[in-house]
């Protein structure tokens, strides 16, 4: 324990004894396992309900991809890297958001998939508190106040609003954020002679974000680190611990690899493969009239009671923390400072900032000089750093309360005149909901600040008042869908046939009834097909928007869709086309040479164009097709499995192979052929008269490097660790 650490644990009379290494950690644990559990109740062993509200991520997204994706893995024992079964074919593995490598996701693989959903977020909510409890401890906090940290960030709105709304894979790498901070701390703290451990943990930390799935939190919390490490930085020895914390994000980067560089891959061939304007950075920007939330739950309903009149969505725009906690930290900020304060207040206000996007001119200079940032929208989403400085802040806060660093009447009475404010706006203003409730909660703050003098142990009622205003809003956001099921007129297509899904709800549903679909839901969606086949459905995928807005069945007759397999139309009934879908694969040998994906996408849309006698390809086959009477050959699929494709082809004359699934440069075939977009979206492989046995295979490059480089970083990273423990050890025997 540091000086700083049993100064602030011989303030609270309760921490004032001696505590085992044992008991502290014993504590948190419970504590948060009891929250959960009450949190989250039946959920966690009821597993045909889901949790999250119905027609959210994890009812449109998730439970599809992880039923399709985990049953896979125990089939065939390794994850898919290829899920055919929507956007006519969409990477698996290298889809940030499937998220197979990540540890806790492996639940999937030996329980059921609705029941592994609710453990894994009741498991993720819980490690957020201890997470932030611990880095609380870390900054000098006593036991309750660390408590208190934990139990703010845990049940904040930014946080936990987002687990009503599906964003699973949101939940899980924003509960790693606070372990990144401590590893920081820890680094720049200068009574440290050997950081090397600390830098290990923070990989560990960045390298679990990584995996979770959600890239935007992970490099958002990056961003967090610059300022608030140049601010903590010791006078001495700056410039190596600097260097160490690029190191833990360079190693927790190389352990990760093997998600990271096919996602990488992958990224550069979806809708997001390059900078987004700003308009569309700054949607879901935090309006300013949203700053009530960071006291007030839900000013402006709350879709579960009332319907929500704010701007853009609820779960977006919260700051919820709540009075007690807000002023907790304020109080933290007015106590006499140390440099990680300082830090944790610059950070709070910079989150704050940015998270208002476009009504502040701060987000366009980060979105013009950071590279990155032009990759993603919702800014509200630094709102969960706020909540995180918040939360440490305020146990700060608390500490200080507790030691008397400041006139407790002071504050008692500026709670006291934010209350009867509260009061008399709400009287004014009913439209904006629950003011009088939070002017309540100031009203008890003021009163329990005022008695502290006389009651010093009143003191232990303003954690209880901060689970008193936190859990109300937070158990709302608990809801539980049951997962979509099959209803007896939605059929399988017919062999080597597809269909197209224009119903919102029933987005996804085929990849967990494995029908080949045309259509899904999937924000990495490749751009080429989202090109070709949105505008058919009225869906601009390139702006998020994936649900139908086109009757297709004026679009019936388009060659499109039998180039594309279509004979059936899902809305919300599977309804037959009367269109002859073209075969999986097909020898052409008529072809046209276009200037790159724009030409090849409008010649596709050309309505001259016939599939079913030419292919527009983007540069010149090698060996070029034969044109002649009768067909050049018969071919025909022999094997398949989700990521590979086997094809006996038999031709008299050169010829061009066209496969109607997506292409993706991923895509490679043995013996060595050359795969080629054709037709803008699809493949094609040129091939000279013989017999032929193809194996196609989805397997980038990105694949196996990226488990290259996992294993030398899980090996350089176990064999610094072993070197740092003998010093340590070494050190401990000199001494």
């Amino acid at each position: 324990m540091t000086t700083t650490e049993a100064a602030a644990t011989a303030d609270d009379g309760q921490d004032s004894a001696p505590r085992s290494r044992i008991a502290f950690p014993l504590l948190t644990a419970g504590y948060f396992a009891i929250l959960t559990v009450i949190l989250f109740g039946a959920l966690l062993w009821k597993p045909r309900a889901v949790v999250s509200a119905a027609e959210m991520d994890i009812d449109r997204q998730f439970y599809a991809w992880r039923e399709f994706a985990f049953s896979e893995w125990r089939a065939t024992g390794r994850p898919p890297l290829w899920n055919p079964y929507a956007f006519g074919g969409a990477a698996a593995l290298g889809n940030f958001q499937y998220a197979l490598l990540y540890p806790p996701n492996w639940l999937h693989l030996v329980l059921p998939t609705a029941w592994a959903i609710n453990l894994i977020a009741a498991l993720h909510v819980w490690l957020a508190g201890v997470l932030t409890v611990a880095w609380c401890r870390a900054r000098g906090c006593s036991t309750v106040a660390a408590l208190v940290g934990g139990t703010i960030f845990s049940l904040s709105g930014p946080y936990l609003l987002h687990l009503y709304a599906g964003h699973l894979t949101y939940l899980c790498v924003v509960a790693w954020a606070p372990l990144i901070f401590l590893a920081v701390d820890r680094i720049l703290d200068s009574s440290r002679p050997q950081p090397m451990p600390a830098a290990l943990l923070g990989a560990f930390a960045v390298a679990m974000q990584i995996l979770g799935g959600y890239p935007q939190p992970a490099f958002y919390t990056l961003l967090a680190v610059v300022p608030y490490a140049i601010v903590s930085l010791p006078r001495g020895d700056a410039m190596r611990r600097c260097a160490l914390i690029a190191v833990m994000y360079f190693l927790g980067a190389s352990i990760a690899a093997a998600q990271l560089l096919p996602a990488l891959d992958a990224a550069r061939e979806s809708v997001r493969a390059g900078a987004i304007d700003y308009a569309f950075a700054t949607s879901y920007s935090l309006p300013p009239e949203n700053l009530l939330t960071l006291i007030i739950p839900y000013p402006f309903g709350d879709d579960f009671s009332s319907p929500y009149t704010g701007r853009w969505l609820m779960w977006e725009m919260s700051l919820f923390v709540g009075s007690v906690s807000a002023t907790l930290a304020a109080c933290g900020l007015i106590a006499p400072r140390r440099r990680r304060d300082i830090a944790a207040a610059i950070v709070l206000v910079m989150a704050i900032v940015l998270a208002m996007g476009a009504h502040t001119p701060v987000f366009r200079l980060l979105y013009a000089i950071v590279p990155g940032v032009d990759r993603f929208r919702a800014p509200a989403r630094f709102s969960f750093i706020a909540a995180l400085m918040i939360s440490a802040l305020a146990a700060a806060g608390y500490d200080a309360l507790r030691r008397k660093a400041f006139p407790r009447g002071a504050v008692a009475i500026a709670a006291g005149v934010l209350a009867a404010a509260l009061f008399a706006v709400s009287l004014a203003t009913p439209t904006i909901r629950q003011l009088d409730r939070s002017a309540l909660i100031f009203a008890q703050l003021a009163l329990v600040l005022l008695l502290l003098a006389r009651v010093p142990r009143l003191a232990y009622l303003l954690p209880a008042l901060i689970v008193f205003e936190l859990w109300r809003p937070a158990a709302r956001t608990i809801e539980w869908f049951y997962p979509r099921t099959a209803s007896s007129a939605i059929q399988p297509a017919a062999a080597d046939e597809r269909v197209v899904t224009t119903s919102d709800k029933l987005l996804n549903l085929t990849t967990q009834l494995r029908i080949e679909d045309a259509w899904g839901y999937d924000p990495a969606i490749a751009a080429r097909w989202a090109d070709l086949v949105g505008p058919l459905l009225g869906a601009d995928a390139r702006r998020g928007d994936f649900a139908p807005t086109k009757d297709v069945t004026a679009t019936r007759n388009s060659p499109i869709w039998s180039m594309l397999r279509v004979a059936r139309v899902i809305a919300p009934t599977t309804q037959p086309w009367n269109v002859k879908p073209m075969p999986r694969v097909a020898l052409l040998t008529d072809f046209q040479v276009v200037d790159g994906p724009a030409a090849s996408l409008a010649a596709v849309r050309d309505e001259n164009f016939d599939p079913h006698q030419r292919i527009i390809l983007e540069w010149p086959p090698a060996p070029a097709p034969v044109s002649g009477d009768g067909d050049a050959g018969v071919a025909s699929v022999v094997g398949r499995t989700t990521d590979s494709l086997t094809i006996d082809a038999d031709l008299v004359r050169p010829a061009i192979l066209l496969i109607t699934d997506a292409y993706s440069a991923g895509w490679r075939a043995q013996p060595p052929y050359h795969v080629m977009p054709a037709n803008h979206a699809l493949r094609a492989i040129p091939l000279d008269a013989g017999q032929h046995h193809i194996m196609l295979e989805y397997r980038p490059p990105s694949v196996r490097a990226g488990q290259l480089v996992s294993a030398a970083g899980l090996i350089v990273t176990a064999g610094i660790a072993v070197l740092a423990y003998r010093r340590n050890w070494n050190q401990k025997k000199n001494a």
